[in-house]
């Protein structure tokens, strides 16, 4: 298993809200593990940061980075920010958002997001929300540093 050093992370203070890079706390190895809701402390204003989650497979390869350098690397800061919008608006109206859903709407945003179908779709159904969280923090960073 390969994870990374560092995990992004969001801070849950509504006056403050910084996105940043923070150590991941996981140390060792393993397959079918989910690391979730987990939570570090802002270096801005002290408060509670939510890390970012992530999961191995029952091969245990690491998933996240692959599919998060994808995003890291796409163009269009438009389509980005609507994605972002997207989300945020399923998440406001508490309708659940399905893996298939979630499937066609980045397969839509970028053909190429094909390739992580069968990633997302590793993701357990009732941890599918965690990845959105984490979606929804690292688009403003992506968008951020394209400026």
């Amino acid at each position: 298993m390969n994870v990374p050093d560092t995990l992004p992370c969001k801070c849950m203070n509504p006056s403050c809200g910084i996105t940043f890079y923070a150590s991941n706390p996981f140390v060792g190895g393993g397959s079918n593990i989910i690391f979730c809701e987990n939570t570090t402390t802002c270096h801005r204003c002290g408060q509670v940061a939510q890390i970012a989650d992530w999961h191995t497979d029952a091969q245990g390869n690491f998933h996240l980075r692959d599919f998060f350098h994808a995003i890291r690397n796409f163009k269009d800061r438009e389509k980005l920010k609507n994605l972002k919008v997207d989300l945020e608006a399923v998440e406001a109206a508490n309708e659940p958002l399905t893996t298939e859903v979630l499937v066609d709407t980045l397969v839509a945003l970028e053909p190429s997001f094909e390739k992580f179908k069968q990633v997302l779709y590793s993701i357990p159904k009732e941890k599918i929300w965690c990845f959105i969280q984490i979606l929804l923090t690292i688009i403003p960073l992506v968008i951020s540093y394209k400026m």
